[in-house]
């Protein structure tokens, strides 16, 4: 705990393949996706997460093509 400054639990870090920190939480307020979020960001840059994250769902895609063809 001392080692990755754990003052407050759970605290999430993030880790690159090799196994070098890159990312730790900075507020206990943060949740599940924006942690994830934070270290997808950290590893493969902020433009890279900005794609995966911010795409409409591949399902909400389909809905729309078949509206379309259905006119509505």
């Amino acid at each position: 705990m001392r080692q990755l400054n754990a003052y407050f639990l759970p605290r999430a870090y993030g880790f690159s393949c090799d196994g070098k920190l890159i990312w730790v939480q900075g507020s206990p307020a943060m949740n599940e996706l924006e942690v994830i979020r934070s270290v997808v960001e950290a590893e493969k840059g902020k433009e890279y997460a900005q794609k995966v994250f911010d795409r409409k769902p591949r399902w909400e895609e389909a809905v729309e093509k078949a509206r379309k063809v259905q006119g509505r």
